[in-house]
């Protein structure tokens, strides 16, 4: 979608709220969206120029639904070092003990590892250690079990004639102190598929299909630290498996781009949210009102991974992927994780939007832009808003716009331009008797009026 001229069109006549930037560690924040930039454009690219597909001589299901087990198992005690990157930049090798294993219910292993140094009573405690792989790892409702039913396999066999690690694996979940700051949040945790790899292509690799996750934001958190460590864990499981089902089966083209990519981990903590934390919904909480606060006008392509920029993506595509979930059920999210229709990223989520029975991706965006007005819930026409939804066992809480009235700001000029897929609110207050406005609307956008 182009970029759209506003200039004279006499938008905003009345006066807006200043755009407020959320409070940041303004180093700490910069080193975390370079990270994530890091990471983010390895597990892109990492497969460019390999061939990939299915292993013939290591087949799977035609779902890709089989684990294959690994030849030796890791026993609880063992110790080994991971090479850890941490945001800032410093290059560390961490020391972990293997403290609990179990066995998800397609038959992989799961082991959880945790930094010798932080490792303890008043640190990561066998209590917090019983927890984490409690919920990601036993039973039907666990995380693991529910991501796999969406998103398929994180590993297994292939064809591709890049350096990977064997098709038979594990899965390992790192806990460890990912920035020492004395503080929880900042970045919680990664997946880094640099660790898919054999040290003979990438050196640096742990050779482990692995996940890691943050010491300190468990119990320097409290318990909200921990269900968002827990979610956190969904949200890079589903970064893992698109790489394989996506990247190492289909091709590096095939991978979503960024933006598209975030959005669907962040959706799957959305459909999580219930079995992790039923007070705790990751859009309702943060998402949404962060994305009430940004400038709107923002291309929904460009990902800006900085929490303090005017344009945040993880608020954006967050935000989008609540109301399209929320809209179009657990069938839309799966298709959009299966589709692989083109290798255009706004494309596949236009497929699988109308798929799901929308009229495409730029009518939804039109409908999730009015979503500024603060729309309540119930109360809201059939096609807008947040509304809650079960679906396919899942419960979606719904999202009340006058709750958020406090949190809300409006821009204060008219952009000289619409960004692609962007959204420029304005607000024209309380009216009575007869109004009338004559707004020109410009070619390639749509105008949504909504009356309280």
């Amino acid at each position: 979608m182009p970029s759209v001229s506003l200039s004279g069109l006499g938008l905003l006549n009345t006066a807006g709220t200043p755009v407020a930037k959320p409070a940041a560690d303004v180093a700490g924040n910069d080193a975390n969206a370079a990270f994530d930039r890091q990471l983010s454009d390895f597990n892109i690219h990492a497969l460019d120029g390999y061939a990939t597909g299915a292993g013939p001589l290591k087949t799977q299901g035609a779902s890709n639904d089989t684990v294959l087990r690994p030849q030796s198992v890791a026993s609880v005690g063992t110790q080994r070092t991971w090479n850890h990157q941490q945001p800032d930049g410093t290059a560390t090798v961490r020391t972990a003990t293997l403290r609990q294993q179990a066995t998800a219910t397609d038959g992989r292993i799961v082991n959880l590892w945790v930094e010798n140094a932080e490792y303890g009573s008043s640190k990561i405690s066998d209590g917090i250690i019983n927890t984490l792989i409690t919920k990601f790892a036993s039973g039907t409702q666990s995380v693991y079990t529910l991501a796999t039913s969406l998103v398929g396999q994180p590993w297994g066999s292939y064809a591709s004639s890049a350096s990977l690690i064997d098709p038979n694996q594990a899965l390992d979940i790192v806990v460890l102190n990912i920035q020492p700051d004395g503080q929880a949040y900042g970045r919680v945790g990664y997946f880094w598929a640099r660790n898919n790899f054999t040290t003979s292509s990438q050196p640096l690799s742990n050779q482990s299909l692995s996940l890691y996750v943050d010491s300190e934001t468990i119990y320097l958190g409290g318990t909200n630290g921990l269900n968002t460590v827990i979610s956190t864990l969904g949200h890079e499981f589903t970064h893992m498996a698109n790489f394989y089902q996506r990247g190492v089966l289909h091709g590096s083209q095939y991978m979503y781009g960024t933006w598209l990519e975030e959005m669907t981990a962040m959706t799957m903590e959305d459909v999580l949210s219930s079995q992790i934390d039923p007070g705790f919904n990751n859009v309702r909480d943060s998402r949404f009102p962060a994305w009430l606060q940004s400038a709107y006008d923002c291309s929904l392509t460009a990902f800006d991974p900085s929490l303090s920029s005017s344009c945040p993506g993880y608020p954006i595509s967050g935000s989008l992927g609540g109301f399209l979930l929320r809209q179009y059920g657990i069938a839309y999210y799966t298709n959009l994780l299966q589709n692989f229709s083109s290798t255009d990223s706004t494309a596949v989520l236009n497929n699988a939007i109308q798929a799901g029975g929308g009229a495409g991706l730029g009518d939804a965006t039109g409908r999730w832009g009015t979503a500024v007005a603060l729309l309540p819930v119930p109360g809201s026409p059939s096609g807008f808003a947040y509304p809650a939804r079960t679906d396919s066992g899942f419960s979606i809480p719904a999202l009340n716009g006058p709750s958020y009235s406090s949190q809300r700001t409006m821009p204060t000029s008219v952009p000289a331009t619409l960004q692609g897929f962007g959204q420029f609110p304005v607000a024209r207050g309380t009216k009575a008797g007869t109004y009338s406005e004559t707004i020109t609307v410009p070619a390639y956008s749509t105008v949504s009026i909504i009356i309280h």
